[in-house]
């Protein structure tokens, strides 16, 4: 079809559409002459079957139309205009056979990502309950929590809070979280107020209840202007006080543990600083750089977190970072010998002692890494954990050999036997 051939349907469609409206005002669409303008194109139209039982199809006309328009051969901008208009006078009459054609379980791409932006969402809050009634019916299908989304996002961009607020306790999992996450970004002290609230009837044990707490935290930081201690004021609920913590920390690291993250550890209340702490050094082990591993310890170190610092993760985090030949050992050493706790020294130093194991060997020297310790726990800790790792490789045998290479170096007797005892223990 020629441009002017498009122009001429895309006009004569929407010749069609109005003038369905103007009847659909004036009387029953049977008035309308077959000489009327665009009548040959609604000659060819059939009707979308109704998807509502007992709701009143106050759209015939609209769905025969739309079929037509599937039917035509338009460029892209073209159909997608024609779309649009015929689409949002729809909506103003038959919002619900509108939606189940968006957000029907047959929906095609042909609405992309979001359909009419300005006059469906003005439909969908001007009739929040019926669609909410739709929706916890589960009309939509697969669809709902997209529409559900969008119920939530029209009504808040338009202030229609109480109805949120009201519906938010009947929501499932998934509709509760996303309801907090779009009032929670409103940054409306109010809001965040209800959401706290509505937080304290959540039993502790639901599993999202987590992922609310930190969202709504996430929220009371952004929006927060008085200072950091006022955040916690009045607050008890030790959940919540930990993720306060944590999303003020992450601010100021714009998301990501930093160093300067850590050395604000000592700026928050004693109460939630090691589960913060702890929490922030899992971020580490999980998603951080390896060279963030030390200072994040070192700073641990400093206000006494002890409890936080030995965890299975940050051992493997340890053994790993110490096996990265980009690694240099020696200040990765020096940094573990600060820390003044002797059980975390000692057990981090086995960690380090594992992933070293993989970038030396007793052969060439292996035990040097740890000669310049001196002699005492730290450096058996150090060369047990050496043993260990050498076992660990896939030449189980020559691993085995390097193993008692190492051994008869840990000078304590006690420890010495033991780690003989898990050598002879393990099989190939």
């Amino acid at each position: 079809m020629n441009a002017p051939c498009r122009r001429f349907a895309v006009m004569a469609l929407l010749l069609v559409t109005h003038l369905v409206a103007f009847r659909l005002a004036r009387g029953p669409l049977s008035t309308l002459q077959p000489e009327s303008s665009g009548a040959a194109i609604q000659e060819e139209m059939t009707a979308l079957p109704a998807k509502s039982p007992g709701r009143v199809d106050r759209g015939e006309s609209h769905g025969r139309l739309w079929q037509k328009l599937l039917e035509m051969h338009l460029s892209r901008g073209d159909f997608e205009r024609a779309r649009d208009a015929l689409l949002g006078d729809w909506a103003k009459r038959d919002l619900g056979a509108v939606l189940d054609l968006v957000y029907g379980p047959e929906t095609s791409n042909r609405f992309g990502g979001k359909p009419l932006p300005g006059v469906l969402d003005d439909e969908i809050a001007r009739q929040p309950e019926e669609v909410l009634e739709w929706l916890r019916a589960g009309r939509f299908g697969s669809k709902r929590g997209d529409l559900y989304h969008r119920w939530l996002q029209a009504l808040a961009d338009r202030g229609q809070y109480e109805l949120l607020l009201e519906t938010l306790p009947e929501g499932s999992a998934a509709e509760q979280k996303d309801a907090f996450e779009v009032l929670a970004n409103t940054g409306k002290g109010f809001l965040l107020d209800a959401i706290r609230k509505r937080l304290s009837s959540v039993p502790a044990d639901q599993e999202f209840r987590n992922e609310l707490v930190g969202d709504y935290a996430m929220a009371r930081v952004s929006s927060a202007t008085a200072d950091m201690a006022s955040l916690f004021a009045g607050e008890d609920d030790p959940a919540v006080r930990n993720a306060l913590g944590t999303a003020w920390l992450l601010r100021k690291g714009q998301g990501v543990p930093t160093a300067e993250t850590f050395a604000c550890l000592g700026e928050l209340p004693q109460d939630i600083r090691l589960l913060v702490g702890k929490g922030m050094l899992q971020r580490v082990c999980d998603f951080g750089e390896d060279e963030m591993l030390m200072p994040a310890l070192v700073e641990m170190g400093r206000l006494e977190l002890w409890s936080g610092m030995t965890g299975k993760d940050l051992q493997m985090k340890m053994s790993e970072v110490a096996g990265d030949r980009d690694t240099q050992s020696d200040p990765l050493l020096d940094g573990l010998l600060s820390l003044k706790d002797a059980s975390v020294r000692q057990t981090l130093l086995k960690a380090a002692g594992e992933g070293l194991a993989s970038r030396y060997d007793a052969e060439s020297g292996s035990a040097l890494i740890f000669e310049k310790l001196p002699p005492g726990p730290e450096r058996d800790a150090g060369l047990e954990g050496m043993a260990h790792g050498f076992m660990g490789g896939w030449d189980r045998e020559g691993g085995r050999t390097r193993a008692r290479q190492i051994l008869p170096m840990i000078q304590d007797p006690v420890r010495r036997a033991a780690a003989e005892d898990w050598l002879r223990s393990t099989k190939d």
